[in-house]
């Protein structure tokens, strides 16, 4: 079985570890299950998955299930974090480690492009007509006009707004990956030999 969870939100957060463990333990209990201390997904080996609390607040308030995972170390004292939400859930989850973390300044700023209209769709015309209660568009040949859409993100996002915010004090970013990060999941039992035929290591050059 082959799935597209791409519509999974994608929240990033980067900054020194032990400042990102010491806040996000406000929002989840080693009493539920995993945390985001867990060694074997700190590692970035395993993906975890958890409940979180709104800040102090276990075992009331509860926000959500999420998924996470962590990039492997590099040898630095900094690390980027990855955590996975459903969209319904986004806002509320965003604006918790927003405040946790105490970013507040945005740091990017996304503007979405204008939509460009071509001479032959601004010429063409439309005739509506009544179908069986139905209202359907068909354009001046009689054939059925199929209308133009654009998809900006996922709904959850503002296209308009701030997309990362930064905090002065902690260091700490976070920015929200709605839509930019694709993701997929093979169930089964040749799952795994599945990937290993498709896929191969790419090789590095080192200096």
């Amino acid at each position: 079985l082959f799935q597209d969870l791409s519509y999974y939100c994608c929240l990033e957060l980067k900054g020194k570890e032990n400042e990102l463990l010491k806040q996000l333990a406000r929002i989840c209990s080693i009493d539920t299950g995993l945390t985001f201390q867990e060694a074997s997904c700190l590692s970035g080996r395993f993906e975890g998955s958890l409940n979180l609390y709104r800040a102090d607040r276990y075992p009331e308030d509860m926000l959500g299930p999420v998924t996470f995972i962590w990039k492997p170390r590099d040898g630095s004292e900094n690390r980027q974090l990855w955590i996975w939400v459903h969209p319904a859930l986004k806002q509320d989850i965003l604006r918790e480690l927003k405040a946790i973390f105490q970013c507040s300044e945005p740091e990017e700023i996304c503007i979405s492009e204008p939509v460009a209209t071509s001479i032959q769709e601004e010429k063409q015309v439309e005739v509506v007509m009544s179908l069986s209660n139905k209202r359907k568009k068909e354009d001046k040949e009689g054939e059925k006009a199929v209308p133009v859409k654009k998809i900006i993100g996922d709904g959850t996002r503002d296209p308009f707004q701030s997309y990362s915010w930064i905090s002065r004090t902690t260091g700490i970013a976070i920015s929200d990956r709605s839509m930019e990060v694709l993701r997929y999941r093979l169930i089964g039992p040749l799952s795994h030999s599945v990937l290993t035929d498709t896929l191969k290591a790419a090789s590095v050059q080192t200096v």
